[in-house]
């Protein structure tokens, strides 16, 4: 018995056949949307957001920008993974709320799928202190107000207190008060914080010393008659003085100054500071018969 192949010349047209009916397998708009739809196939497309990373500070905004390409929509959908620390608006306008990080997210609204993020962090950022000015040098008596200016916290009160009081003080409002002659740090210290503080160095000169100026400097004059002599003082608030004689037996002073002679002779009249009794001005009087 002659056996027959399988796959003669006579099988050529069914293979054929068979081959074209698989190439020909449904592939129509409708099956790739099934496909989609199970997870199985995802239309080409890709979504970038600038900057990818940022630092804020809480309060403070950033503008981020999502640009969506290969897809039949440009929008997006924000959204943020920490509105603790910052909050995104649906334009992508980032705020800072505290510190921390926080990843914004934009999602295409046609395929959620396609997304892309940004790092954000918010930072506080350290409280500073600024004093001005910076020094001062003042005589006793004598007052300069301070300014201090507060960054980094919306609190921006200060407490004012002085490293040497006997030196000079501070009101609370940073006016300074020159005290006795020396050294003193006027500090600003944060309300907010109290371990940032800022402050100024404070110098206290002496105060020069006092002068006193008699004039005129010499007087002649003859008994019984008068002479008013004025006393100027210098470097001192307080200017009274006080009048005295060495010789009261040949020359007399009132308490303004007023010289009467007495006798014959020679006396020096003498102006006694009364801010410092150890500082005086005289002149010298002659009284002739």
């Amino acid at each position: 018995m002659t056996r027959r192949r399988f796959g003669g010349p006579r099988r050529l047209p069914f293979l054929m056949a068979l081959a074209l009916a698989a190439c020909s397998s449904p592939t129509d708009s409708r099956q790739i949307s099934d496909a989609a739809q199970s997870g199985l196939y995802s239309p080409p497309g890709t979504v970038v957001v600038t900057p990818k990373t940022a630092a804020i500070a809480p309060g403070a905004t950033i503008q981020l920008t999502a640009t969506v390409t290969g897809l039949s929509a440009s929008t997006v959908t924000w959204t943020s993974s920490n509105t603790a620390v910052a909050t995104v608006s649906s334009t992508g306008l980032v705020t800072g709320v505290s510190s921390g990080n926080a990843t914004i997210v934009a999602k295409s609204t046609v395929d959620p799928d396609k997304r892309a993020a940004a790092s954000i962090a918010v930072r506080t950022p350290p409280i500073e202190i600024s004093v001005t000015p910076k020094t001062a040098a003042l005589l006793p008596g004598a007052t300069q107000q301070l300014t201090a200016t507060v960054t980094g916290a919306s609190n921006t009160a200060v407490t004012w207190s002085s490293s040497n009081p006997a030196v000079a003080t501070v009101s609370s409002t940073g006016l300074v008060t020159a005290v006795a002659a020396g050294n003193a740090s006027i500090i600003a210290t944060s309300q907010a914080n109290t371990e940032r503080r800022g402050g100024a160095s404070i110098t206290v000169r002496p105060l020069p010393a006092i002068e006193i100026k008699v004039s005129p400097e010499r007087v002649a004059m003859v008994t019984g008659r008068t002479a008013q002599l004025s006393a100027v003082v210098r470097n001192t608030s307080n200017t009274g003085v006080t009048w005295s004689s060495s010789n009261p037996a040949v020359a007399t002073v009132s308490s303004t100054g007023l010289v009467t002679g007495v006798t014959a002779g020679t006396a020096m009249i003498i102006a006694t500071s009364v801010a410092d009794a150890d500082k005086r001005g005289g002149a010298g009087v002659t009284v002739r018969q």
